[in-house]
């Protein structure tokens, strides 16, 4: 999918990244991409008999920020006029999204014992965060961690409503030494995960542009 000649693209600083079906692309100016780069793209897809989303399909400043498949990605301003560096982050939408999920799931099996729950649990949070584990994330992982033993704790509690704080955290919350607090099952000994210990950031390698794949070397 072209988006003009060569020169063209190189002059207004035309690029696009592709996820499947979904895409973006950045230019120098909104004019460059409504006048130029938009018309291109809908006449493309108009000879395949599909067409952009309306409600998806944005021309935002970098500055603003934007979603994109559950991560948010915006330039931040330095001192001094030097051109901001683009951060990503997971988006609050998606984070949101996974808090009502923790929440239904906690509802849902109110009356089971915390076996079945770490065993749903844990893979939950171990996908989300490995989606996640490649922008900056480690705030928003302590954030979860502290969501979901906060949830866990009042099903707990909700479970034994006359029983004290202490007792309930050495029933369900066991722990080491040195260890944070996490649900654990008392009869199969499974403890459920803390995302900020056990997925760890990953920055992309970046593929050389000469790199083949056929090439040993």
């Amino acid at each position: 999918m072209g988006h003009g000649g060569r020169w063209h693209r190189r002059v207004h600083s035309i690029n696009d990244v592709r996820w499947a079906d979904d895409f973006i692309v950045t230019a120098t100016s909104r004019q460059v991409l409504e006048d130029t780069v938009l018309p291109r793209i809908n006449a493309f897809l108009a000879e395949r008999g599909v067409r952009l989303s309306p409600t998806k399909t944005v021309i935002t400043p970098i500055a603003q920020g934007f979603d994109c498949r559950g991560q948010t990605l915006r330039t931040h301003e330095r001192l001094h006029g030097r051109p901001g560096t683009l951060q990503m982050t997971p988006s609050p939408a998606s984070v949101q999204a996974l808090k009502v999920r923790i929440k239904d799931l906690c509802k849902r099996t109110m009356g089971r014992t915390p076996a079945p729950r770490i065993d749903t649990l844990n893979p939950i949070l171990r996908g989300w965060a490995n989606d996640h584990r490649h922008v900056i994330g480690g705030e928003t992982f302590v954030k979860l961690d502290d969501f979901v033993w906060r949830r866990l704790y009042r099903w707990a509690k909700r479970r034994h409503p006359n029983k004290t704080g202490r007792w309930i955290a050495e029933r369900y919350f066991l722990h080491h030494a040195g260890e944070s607090w996490r649900l654990a099952d008392p009869v199969t000994g499974k403890r459920l995960i803390r995302v900020r210990e056990t997925v760890k950031p990953q920055r992309h390698v970046q593929v050389k542009g000469d790199a083949n794949p056929f090439d040993p070397a």
